[in-house]
This record gives structure tokens, C-alpha cells and sequence, in this order.
């Protein structure tokens, strides 16, 4: 799971640009500030609870185009996300891993209830946005499931 925010800083600071597909998240949450799902640590979306396992590790395979098997020139994202989303093991984090906690339904367009959070992990080199949210009102904010970059009011729409 990744929030567009955070793709779209990836977009920003890459200098070739990276197509969100590239990072091969299962689904895609619209509304939250960048890398804010750092902070998450137990969600629920529609009537499915999931508890956050680990950080997502990014490896080789991001560089590669999902559809055309054609590598991104200079290897990217890795260079630009090791400049700033590495750890100090090395380690290349983007998005969660996530562990569902019950069965149930959820729909593109669902809200996403950030149930607990906690302290982001550190991460090292470049200038990021800061790891630290306003507590007060990050619960009231609407966040929703995406799917390929729509809501469900914009699929239906269409």
C-alpha cells in the first residue's frame, strides 16, 4: 500500500519521472500528506481491519516497467530513493506491508480509518518532507481506496 502523495513526491524529485506502476502497490490511498503512511500503523478500509507489518523494502525490480519490461533509464527510482527513503541498514522503504486482521468488503472510494499510529521510521540522506503530522485533525481528513488513480465516484462517472 502507498499513498499517491508520496508517489507524486517520487514523480517530483526524479528527475526522469517514474511511473507509478513501477512500484507495484496492491492499492493506492488518495488524501493523505506525503509519506504520512509512515505514521500508520493499524487501518481499516471498508469492513477489513489490517495491521501494519513492516515498512515496504524496494528492490531492483522498480526500475523495470511492469508493462513494457524495458528498464528506466539510470536505474530509477533506486538513485533518487536512496538519496532519501534509505535506512541505516541499507534498506529502501516505500509504502507497507500490510496484514489483514478480518475478512470483509472494501471498495474503491472507501475511507480509510487510520485506527493507531506511531512514530515514522528514520530515513536517511537527502532533504524529505517531515515525518511528523499534526495529530488534532489527521484522523478528520478524508482518505480513500484507490484504484488505478480514481475514486469511485469518478469511475462511475465515466
Amino acid at each position: 500500500m502507498v499513498t499517491d502523495a508520496s508517489l507524486r513526491d517520487i514523480q517530483r524529485r526524479c528527475p526522469p519521472g517514474v511511473d507509478s506502476t513501477q512500484l507495484r502497490a496492491n492499492f493506492t490511498i488518495a488524501g493523505a500528506q506525503p509519506w504520512e503512511e509512515d505514521t500508520w500503523r493499524l487501518i481499516r478500509i471498508g469492513s477489513v481491519e489490517f495491521v501494519v507489518a513492516k515498512p515496504c523494502s524496494r528492490c531492483i525490480l522498480t526500475t523495470v516497467h511492469p508493462y513494457s519490461g524495458k528498464p528506466h533509464s539510470g536505474g530509477e527510482p533506486m538513485p533518487t530513493l536512496r538519496n532519501f527513503r534509505s535506512t541505516a541498514s541499507g534498506d529502501i522503504h516505500v509504502g507497507l506491508n500490510l496484514v489483514a486482521r478480518s475478512s470483509g468488503l472494501m471498495r474503491v472510494g472507501d475511507r480509510v480509518h487510520i485506527l493507531k499510529s506511531g512514530n515514522a521510521p528514520s530515513h536517511g540522506a537527502g532533504s524529505s518532507v517531515a515525518n511528523h503530522f499534526p495529530r488534532s485533525d489527521k484522523n478528520q481528513r478524508q482518505v480513500v481506496l484507490l484504484w488505478e488513480g480514481k475514486n469511485s465516484r469518478e469511475i462511475i462517472r465515466k
